[in-house]
């Protein structure tokens, strides 16, 4: 259960992370807009429907929080940690 959970999620970042290249060049980069940016830090747009964005500064992807995905993928390793501890 555990290697196919790790790989779901590695396909669903990969697929994420490409979508997101692909729409950069279509759509511009709206995501570098202030009002979406949450402390700075935590990206949120509900208008957005990519469930991950480039970083702000820097290189890499953030998650969009307004796209449920997003979540789960954050989510899901806590979990996946926390159950492993407790079954010790």
């Amino acid at each position: 259960m555990g290697g196919f959970a790790i790989a779901l999620i590695v396909i669903v970042v990969v697929l994420s992370a490409v979508a997101a290249h692909n729409a950069i060049g279509r759509r511009g980069r709206e995501w570098a807009d202030d009002p979406h940016w949450v402390g700075g830090i935590f990206f949120f747009n509900r208008d957005d429907k990519r469930a991950f964005v480039p970083k702000r500064f820097g290189l890499g992807w953030t998650p969009n929080f307004a796209h449920p995905i997003s979540w789960l993928l954050v989510a899901l390793p806590l979990v996946i940690a926390l159950l492993a501890t407790l079954r010790k």
